[in-house]
C-alpha cells in the first residue's frame, strides 16, 4: 500500500476515489476548479467511499450540532480549549481512536490556508514501526500488549479501549491521541502513554521525519486513519479547515449504531 498518493482534480475522480483511498494511505486532491460546488462535491466522495459522519461540537454550548463537518478553524475565543480552534502545533494522532464504530477514513478539506505555517503533517505507520523496533523495542512491545483507554469521560460513542499497535491482513494499525487518554488508565498504562508522547514529540516530529501537505483552499485529504498519524504545524493568521470521518465497513451495524445513540 503506497503512503502518500498526490492526485489533480479530473472528471472521472468521484468514481475513482474508492479505489484511490483502498490503495493509499493518503490522497491529496488538488486543483479542483472553482466550477464545482466544495461542500456537494466532498460529500459526494465520502458518501462513495461509504457511510459519512458528519458531526461537530458547538463550542460555546458544547453540544452536538448533526449534519455539519467538525468546523477546524482558528479561533481566539476557544483556543485554548480544544487543539480545533488553537494555532499551536498538534501533536501526532489519530482522530477516532476512541470512536467505538470504525471510522476508517478521515476527510479533510481547506477552506482557508494560513498565510504561515499550518502544514498537516504525516508519518506512515510502517516508519514508525521500524524506528520503534530500532530504538525503542520494550516501548513497542508495551504498545502492541497493553490496551488503552480513550475518551476522558464515559461516552456512548467515544470511549474506546485498544491497544496503540495492532495488526491485520493489510498491515499496522494505530490507535493513539494524547490528548484523549483517559485518566482512569492504570499507572503503567499512562506511564506507556508519557513516554510514547515523548517519543513522537521530541524524536519524530522534532527530528523532521514527518511528510507535510500545505493545503490550499479547495484542497482536500483522504486519510486511512489507522494506517497513519497525522498532526499539525503551528501557524500564524487564520486557518480553516472541515473534516468528517467515513465507514467504510459493517455499515447497517453502524448505522444502527449511529441511530441508536443519537436518533
Amino acid at each position: 500500500m503506497n503512503f502518500i498518493k498526490r492526485v489533480r482534480y479530473y472528471d472521472g475522480l468521484l468514481a475513482d476515489i474508492k479505489n484511490l483511498v483502498s490503495t493509499n494511505k493518503v490522497v491529496h486532491i488538488s486543483d479542483v476548479p472553482s466550477s464545482v460546488d466544495i461542500d456537494k462535491f466532498y460529500i459526494e466522495m465520502g458518501d462513495q467511499l461509504g457511510m459519512l459522519f458528519r458531526k461537530d461540537v458547538d463550542p460555546a454550548t458544547r453540544q452536538l450540532v448533526h449534519d455539519s463537518w467538525t468546523i477546524v478553524k482558528y479561533d481566539v475565543r476557544y483556543l485554548h480549549d480544544t487543539y480545533k480552534h488553537s494555532n499551536k502545533a498538534q501533536p501526532l494522532h489519530t482522530d477516532y481512536c476512541n470512536a467505538s464504530i470504525a471510522l476508517d477514513v478521515v476527510e479533510l478539506i481547506c477552506v482557508e490556508a494560513a498565510p504561515f505555517g499550518g502544514a498537516t503533517i504525516f508519518m506512515d505507520s510502517i516508519l514508525l514501526l521500524e524506528l520503534l523496533k530500532k530504538f525503542k523495542p520494550g516501548l513497542m512491545k508495551q504498545l502492541q500488549d497493553k490496551e488503552v483507554i480513550f475518551g476522558k469521560a464515559p461516552h456512548p460513542l467515544f470511549r474506546n479501549t485498544a491497544r496503540v499497535i495492532s495488526y491485520d491482513d493489510d498491515g499496522p494499525l494505530l490507535y493513539w491521541n494524547y490528548a484523549v487518554v483517559a485518566p482512569d488508565n492504570t499507572p503503567d498504562v499512562l506511564q506507556m502513554c508519557e513516554e510514547f508522547h515523548d517519543f513522537l514529540e521530541s524524536y519524530v516530529v522534532r527530528g523532521g521525519l514527518c511528510t507535510p501537505i500545505n493545503l490550499a483552499p479547495r484542497e482536500g485529504v483522504f486519510m486511512q486513519d489507522k494506517r497513519i498519524l497525522h498532526g499539525r504545524n503551528s501557524f500564524l493568521g487564520d486557518r480553516h479547515l472541515l473534516k468528517g470521518g467515513i465507514a467504510t465497513k459493517d455499515l447497517e451495524m453502524v448505522q444502527e449504531k449511529v441511530h441508536k445513540i443519537f436518533g
